[in-house]
This record gives structure tokens, sequence and C-alpha cells, in this order.
């Protein structure tokens, strides 16, 4: 009883980070993005887009965006879809890594807190691939989570392969099978979309391709050596300290982040600024989207179906 109510709790707090996190980010970043291809499954396919190798169409989160718009059912808002999703995610990541050694633990809390705070298709991949792995490695249920790691996102997708190199690879292949091939039927059935050119758009993006690629290897360094550093580091007394304090520490760290972008919630326009401002501001477009997200999906019936790429919120 002790157990199931302490789990309860450690679950609570996970979902109030969560809940946090996404409440820091503003109207520029990937979050209100997804979020504005919610508003019906049609919208989810035209909106998302995708890339096109020859002839070939591949949707641009794999099965991403139908999986968040099927989780939701057309009418729960996208942000409580995603918070649950990431608080699941998150909460098996510290469960699991706990009975590891404590690097696996610190490079979670490491995850967590970066893919909670920058939510992305590609950051539910990463958390998701992590939550398989060190369940893997925990001997407890990992298909689930690598599941949603290779059908997120393309990246995540491709490094889903490495897994081929775990003992239970016949299985983890099946599911990448699977996934591809539900890509590949999405691909034919929206071969008439608009997808840009994959070659010519990595040839006309690559500096940017490489400011992320570095930024992405430094964050996965950092994490490598924090991991390697406290996988030799064998005091029990800190093992267990880590343990105690690691969904403190994730609550705790995502809360300075939301109180450190509030002045960009203010220029730019988020949850608290709408929460703050709603009866104030004549920035409807920016009211619409976050109203979409997280209050009612009827907010949807004002949004126009013009995207803008660059400042990632619908215009009227």
């Amino acid at each position: 009883m002790i157990q199931n109510k302490e789990t309860i709790i450690r679950f609570i707090f996970l979902y109030f980070a969560a809940l946090i996190a996404l409440f820091a980010n503003n109207s520029g970043f990937d979050f209100y993005y997804l979020s504005s291809s919610q508003r019906s499954l049609e919208h989810v396919i035209e909106s998302s887009g995708g890339w096109r190798i020859g002839d070939f169409y591949i949707p641009r989160y794999i099965l991403g965006s139908h999986i968040l718009y099927l989780f939701g059912l057309g009418f729960i808002p996208f942000g409580w879809v995603v918070v649950t999703l990431h608080s699941f995610l998150g909460y098996f990541i510290l469960k699991n890594s706990s009975n590891l050694n404590p690097g696996y633990l610190l490079g979670g809390i490491a995850i967590i807190v970066i893919n909670f705070t920058f939510m992305s298709a590609s950051g539910v991949g990463f958390l998701a691939l992590y939550c398989s792995y060190v369940s893997y490695k925990s001997k407890c249920s990992w298909q689930l989570p690598f599941f949603v790691a290779s059908a997120f996102h393309p990246t995540t997708f491709i490094l889903s392969f490495l897994s081929l190199f775990f003992k239970e690879r016949v299985e983890a292949l099946k599911i990448l099978i699977f996934t591809a091939s539900v890509a590949v039927i999405l691909g034919m059935a929206h071969s008439s979309i608009y997808g840009k050119d994959l070659f010519s758009l990595f040839d006309k993006y690559l500096g940017i391709f490489i400011v992320r690629a570095k930024f992405i290897s430094i964050l996965l360094l950092c994490i490598i050596i924090l991991v390697i550093f406290f996988y030799f580091f064998k005091s029990e007394r800190v093992n267990q300290f880590i343990r105690k304090i690691d969904v403190s520490l994730v609550f705790c760290s995502i809360f300075f982040i939301f109180i450190l972008s509030l002045p960009a919630q203010y220029l730019r326009g988020g949850a608290a600024w709408y929460l703050t401002y709603k009866n104030e501001t004549a920035d409807y477009e920016k009211k619409d989207i976050i109203c979409s997200a997280w209050f009612s999906r009827k907010c949807y019936e004002n949004l126009s179906y013009e995207i803008s790429p660059r400042i990632r919120f619908l215009k009227k």
C-alpha cells in the first residue's frame, strides 16, 4: 500500500513537471507547430507534409503526427495528450533505470529535463528510445516505448536500428518492419501531398543541420560522460541519494527553466502569457493556437490553414 502511494506521488510530480515544461514553450516552438496540425486527421496529413526521394514520399514525422492525433481521439486538447505521453515515458525511465547503475539514472534525468522542455517529435522519440533501452537493461517490457521511438521521427527510427545489436534483435526487427510498412502505406496513400525534395532541402539548409547536429552531439556526449563516470563510481551512499532525489531534481530543474522562460512567453506568447493577458491583448492568432493546444479544440475553428514555417504559428 505504501509503495503504491509512493508510485502515485512520483507520477503526479512528473506529470506536473511535464505540464510546467510544456507551459514554458512559447508560440515559436515545435510544440505549438505540432499542435496546429492536430485540427483534424485531414489537416494532420496536409500540414505535416513530408519529403520526397524521387517519386517516393516519406511522411515528415513517420507515424508521429498520426499517433498523436489518435491518442487524443480527435477531441482531447493536444497539450494534455503530450503531457500524459511525456509523463509515462519519464516515469518508466526513472523507475527502470533506478534498478541499474546510477549513471543510467542521471542520464535519464538529463534526457527527461531536456526533452520535456524542448518538446518536439524527435524529442518524444529520444525519450522513448532511452526508455526502451533502460527497460531492456532492467529486463522489463521494452517493446511499446521502442515502437514509439521508431515511429515518431526519422532520426529516432534510424537510431532504433542500433537495437539490432541486442539479444532480442528479432523482436526489435519485427517492430521496425511494422513501422516501416505502415509508413510506406501512408506514403502511398498521401503520394499526392506536396513534399520537399530531401536532397535539395539538405543542401539548402546544410549549415543549420550541422549546427543542430553539433548541439545534439554535445548534449549526447555530456550525457554519455555522465553515465560512464557514475558507472564506475561505486559509492552506495551516493547511489541511494541520487535515487531519492530523481523526481525532485527533474521538477526543480524544470520549474527553474519555466521561471527563466517568462520573459520569452511575454514577448512571443505562451500559456502563462495567455492566462495573464487573455482579455487584454488583440493578438488573436497566438490566443487561438494556445487555446486550441490547452483548453478547447473548438478554438481550431478560428485558425486559418496558412502555416508560417518560420514563426511556427498560424496566420489569419
